[in-house]
């Protein structure tokens, strides 16, 4: 693919996933590098005093590594299917579109639990191709951790979170099933105490929530989504070939997706974590 039909392959892959669709995405021309970032000290400014040129400020630039991990995605289709069925080059379209979006879904499982030390043993090819924004939180954002759940869980998380990164960007990340607990929660305190609506279900703190399917039931992220950086180069091919031996012989029709991707944080101080949550609906406020 050229760089337009990778910006548009990716857009289609990461509009599937609703937090790929809020993260922030570099694209960028070498595999390793450095995302640069500028940091702006409070309370600059200083009275003005005639002949006295004032004290000079700075800016605070850093730097946030990357380092992509190349991925691969091949499939076939028969050419007996696409000669038998009426689209033809309509149908291998299609499913060139089916696969963008399980890229996109893939991507976004590996963002959260990608984790290059995983030792477990389901799906260990997969969650050690690249360390996600959900290990690399773990590892640095603001923990609060096995908090109980109910009101405090959130006001907790969003405590731990200095005020200069407190804007109306920030976002909850959590699962579809935490979500579903905490609004059971709401809804059985505020039959109990007599309410309507007690809380906020779907934002605590005022704050809107995003689901992901790949996120774990005991975990709840916060941050501002442009916060967690997808990187990937513009190097993304699309190769596809029905010459050859085996192609002949099978009578197949093969697809390779060809692309590479790493996940960094730009501010792990602007982000909060909380792990090891029991969703218990018996668990006060």
């Amino acid at each position: 693919m050229n760089p337009e039909q990778s910006r548009r392959f990716l857009q289609q892959a990461f509009d599937a996933t609703p937090l790929m669709s809020a993260c922030r995405h570099e694209m960028r021309r070498v595999p390793k590098g450095e995302i640069d970032k500028i940091g702006i000290a409070g309370r600059i400014i200083q009275k003005k005093i005639e002949g006295a040129a004032g004290t000079e400020r700075t800016v605070e630039p850093s730097v946030v590594e990357y380092s992509c991990v190349d991925l691969t995605l091949p499939w076939s289709v028969s050419e007996k299917v696409l000669r038998e069925n009426i689209e033809q080059q309509g149908y291998a379209n299609t499913v060139i579109t089916l696969m963008s979006r399980a890229y996109g879904v893939d991507i976004e499982d590996l963002a959260i639990n990608g984790d290059t030390e995983y030792t477990g043993d389901t799906d260990t090819d997969f969650i050690t191709i690249v360390d996600g924004w959900g290990k690399k939180l773990a590892a640095g954002a603001n923990l609060v951790e096995a908090p109980t759940f109910g009101l405090d869980m959130w006001y907790d998380m969003a405590s731990a979170i200095e005020s200069k990164y407190k804007t109306t960007a920030l976002r909850w990340v959590t699962s579809p099933n935490l979500k579903l607990s905490w609004r059971k929660f709401c809804e059985e305190k505020a039959l109990g105490g007599g309410h309507t609506n007690l809380y906020d279900s779907d934002a605590p703190c005022g704050i809107q929530i995003i689901t992901s399917p790949k996120m774990a039931d005991d975990q709840i992220w916060l941050t501002d989504p442009q916060n967690l950086i997808e990187v990937h180069t513009f190097d993304m091919l699309l190769r596809q070939t029905n010459a050859g031996k085996d192609a002949i012989q099978k009578d197949e029709r093969y697809y390779a997706i060809h692309s590479n991707v790493d996940f960094i944080i730009e501010e792990l101080k602007a982000a909060a974590i909380a792990t090891s949550i029991t969703t218990s609906t018996e668990a006060t406020a």
